[in-house]
């Protein structure tokens, strides 16, 4: 019997229950669960490790922007240093081929100026080297290698006696 009664009065409580509130609202608090401090706690941890993790995502974007940006400034400077170093090269080879064609006109000017005095100078049949010592015809290619300041001219051997003969020439 007492066992009845307390049934009753449960039913009776729940009654009371379900008729003082709307349908709707028991639908409501049936279906939507309660958020506790945990469930909070732990949403914004996930919150919090997301936006760190794309903050970090964005330093390594960045960083990775700024190396090949580096690497880019590296490569160009690389570059124009090459290109100067050619540059450089060919001023100097072309400076060279200048001089070596001065150098070349300098000297068949000199063998002319020489042929030139040799020609004014038809009475002589040979020169002296005054460094060398040796004698040369005229027309020897070591006569004309002799500088100005060197030369001696003769009109004979016999005058030329203190001289030695050209190897290659024979005077």
């Amino acid at each position: 019997m007492k066992k009845n009664i307390v049934l009753s009065i449960v039913l009776s409580l729940s009654l009371s229950l379900v008729a003082g509130c709307s349908s709707e609202e028991t639908e409501m608090n049936t279906t939507q669960p309660v958020e506790t401090t945990e469930s909070v706690s732990e949403i914004n941890a996930e919150e919090e490790a997301e936006i760190k993790a794309q903050e970090e995502a964005e330093m390594k974007a960045q960083e990775e922007a700024e190396m090949k940006v580096q690497q880019e400034a590296e490569m160009k400077a690389q570059e124009e240093a090459e290109l100067k170093a050619n540059e450089e090269a060919e001023m100097k080879a072309k400076e060279e081929a200048e001089s070596n064609t001065q150098e070349a006109q300098s000297n068949n000017g000199s063998n002319d100026n020489f042929a030139a005095k040799s020609d004014t100078n038809k009475d002589y049949s040979y020169l002296g080297n005054s460094n060398t010592m040796k004698l040369h015809r005229v027309d020897c290619h070591h006569a004309k290698k002799t500088s100005e300041s060197n030369r001696v001219y003769f009109n004979s051997k016999d005058e030329a006696s203190s001289y030695e003969p050209c190897k290659v020439c024979k005077p």
